[in-house]
């Protein structure tokens, strides 16, 4: 009983800290798709 209240307690605790992980890297990976759509844009305005 009491491994597996701790493994839930250690399951609760870490899906916060996962979700975080995941919406900095969703962040991360738009701006970067912002920036190269940016990039391209200049591009074709300089052919």
């Amino acid at each position: 009983m009491l491994k597996n209240k701790g493994a839930t307690a250690v399951k609760e605790l870490m899906i916060p800290e996962i979700m975080k992980l995941i919406n900095t890297q969703n962040v991360k990976t738009e701006s970067e798709q912002v920036v190269k759509t940016d990039i391209a844009q200049k591009i074709d305005l300089r052919r």
